[in-house]
């Protein structure tokens, strides 16, 4: 895997979602029947977890659809889903969490005494939420 800083935001965005949101990389070929899904190569798509339940579809079996990522690490809202994440794990994780983002906000500001917690709520971006997120995970970034 790359270094977190040559990741693209949305290489970056596809880290968060495999390894912290639930979602799974899968390769599918549609048998022809409409009944039965194969994985393979021909066919990629992201299933995030609400896909996993596939929905019947009349005359035509079952049907998995794929969906987009969130720009988890460009956009506010979508790295508010992944705090929340956080915020269901268990206390060592979400300590480790908070460390993370307290000391990547201290290392951009180069900051040897770290930063006050009223600095990091003002300074804290959608990436730093991310980056954070995995390392208290244990996902190697």
């Amino acid at each position: 895997m790359k270094p977190w800083r040559d990741l693209s935001p949305r290489e970056r965005d596809a880290l968060v979602a495999e390894q912290l949101m639930g979602y799974e990389w899968k390769e599918f070929k549609h048998n022809g029947s409409g009944t039965e899904v194969y994985f393979s190569a021909d066919k990629k798509s992201w299933l995030g977890p609400a896909d996993f339940n596939p929905k019947p579809q009349r005359g035509y079996g079952f049907q998995v659809l794929g969906c987009s990522i969130p720009s988890y690490t460009t956009d506010i809202r979508a790295a508010w889903e992944v705090r929340d994440k956080v915020a269901t794990l268990i206390f060592s994780k979400r300590q480790k969490f908070t460390e993370e983002v307290r000391k990547i906000i201290s290392d951009e500001m180069e900051s040897d005494e770290g930063i006050h917690h009223s600095e990091v709520i003002l300074r804290v971006q959608p990436y730093h939420i991310c980056l954070a997120a995995l390392k208290a995970v244990g996902v190697e970034v």
